[in-house]
């Protein structure tokens, strides 16, 4: 009754999600003999919590980052080549601060992917400018820019972000122009902002798919310039266990698959 006689109170003041603890909160306040201040105390830490994770979730969205691929809940137990102090390190974001890359190169399913929207999903919640995107949709998106006029708004766009993540680089064959463009991202992100990139492919393979030896050379350069390398290739295919049936109890998947 409380809560339905304030609620309209609430919602003019726009703090109308207080309406889902302050019923809890009146009785807490009753069983301690709790002050009105602390009682105030309370409930606007309430709102404030609330309103704060409504954000984190709108820029995970924003960011196209699955908020359940996190750092917790990927199985190390699979991937025995990742090192947990290395990406511990990384949780920090310190690598942001410094404008550095990283590179995690394996086969497909072990897990890269699931690391990198870890290390976004991190990056969001301290409040950088984040996006992750598959490199085939990425370069897809800047051709239709190109196409309406919003190509050069849309590169500022991804030169400019805190952290970008290019997942499955190499995947698909690019075609001359996805190269340029591609390159022009590395390039003009190089020391100034922190890119990831995912690969099935060895670096050796990297000219292959740019189709240009020496732009390959250049952007690999610029890439691995102050980065930490992550290789995942010592690590079974977390998907072709599980169709194999190999994964069969909750030990078996640790603390969360990989997917």
């Amino acid at each position: 009754m409380i809560a339905a006689d304030m609620l309209p109170r609430l919602k003019a003041l726009r703090m109308g999600g207080m309406i889902h603890s302050l019923e809890e909160r009146v009785k807490q306040a009753s069983d301690s003999d709790m002050g009105y201040l602390e009682f105030l105390e309370l409930l606007l830490n309430d709102e404030v919590n609330r309103r704060e994770s409504r954000k984190y979730q709108s820029r995970l969205t924003e960011a196209c980052v699955d908020p359940g691929k996190r750092y917790d809940s990927f199985n190390f137990r699979m991937s025995p080549t990742v090192s947990r102090g290395t990406m511990e390190t990384l949780m920090t974001c310190e690598y942001i601060n410094r404008s550095e890359n990283v590179i995690l190169i394996g086969p497909s399913g072990t897990g890269k992917s699931h690391l990198s929207q870890a290390l976004a999903n991190k990056a969001v919640k301290m409040g950088y400018k984040v996006l992750f995107k598959q490199a085939h949709k990425l370069l897809n998106t800047l051709n239709s820019r190109r196409a309406d006029g919003g190509y050069p708004q849309y590169m500022r766009t991804l030169q400019n972000l805190d952290l970008l993540i290019i997942d499955d680089f190499g995947l698909m064959p690019l075609t001359h122009q996805n190269a340029n463009d591609l390159y022009e991202i590395i390039q003009e992100r190089y020391e100034r902002k922190s890119t990831v990139v995912t690969s099935n492919r060895s670096m050796r393979e990297w000219d292959e798919v740019f189709g240009n030896q020496l732009m390959a050379s250049a952007a690999l350069d610029r890439l691995t310039h102050h980065s930490q390398l992550i290789d995942m290739s010592g690590a079974e295919s977390y998907r072709q266990k599980e169709r194999k049936g190999e994964l069969t109890s909750p030990g078996d998947t640790g603390e969360g698959g990989i997917r």
